[in-house]
């Protein structure tokens, strides 16, 4: 899966990680043809079934439909935080985490008065996600800029 990054290797160019492509498992297989973001959009259309053979359950398909596609932010601010960090600039990273967790933090404490369920937790994981992507993304363009 890791191979495939953002747009998968294409259908039937799936390299030979599986010798059985027909009894692997079928995700696995999936991701490889089509990337994590054909994996992002059968979480969204499709998160029910992924719940009950996970979980057994069906509670939970619209916070996944919400959440599927801020994580495709997630799989891009690693790699800018790893790059802050090969730079010497690992207190850029930081601060940026920093100011994540405090956002996330405030709006978890301002969203729960306003009862709207698990919805402020995505919500506020949400724009987490993107502050920090935003934040580290900035830093790396500056210090690439400026070297």
């Amino acid at each position: 899966i890791a191979s495939a990054g953002i747009f998968g290797h294409g259908f039937n160019n799936i390299p030979l990680y599986f010798p059985e492509l027909q009894t692997d498992f079928i995700f696995a297989s999936f991701v490889s043809c089509y990337g994590i973001i054909g994996a992002t959009i059968l979480f969204v259309i499709k998160p029910g079934f992924f719940l009950r053979l996970i979980y057994h359950t069906s509670e939970g398909i619209s916070y996944m439909r919400i959440i599927a596609p801020v994580c495709l932010l997630q799989y891009i601010q690693a790699p800018l935080s790893s790059a802050l960090d090969a730079m010497g600039k690992s207190r850029d990273a930081m601060i940026g985490t920093t100011l994540g967790m405090i956002v996330r933090t405030s709006l978890l404490f301002i969203l729960s008065y306003l009862k709207i369920g698990c919805y402020g937790l995505i919500i506020a994981i949400s724009i987490n996600v993107v502050i920090v992507t935003i934040y580290d993304l900035c830093r790396v363009r500056f210090h690439l800029k400026k070297a």
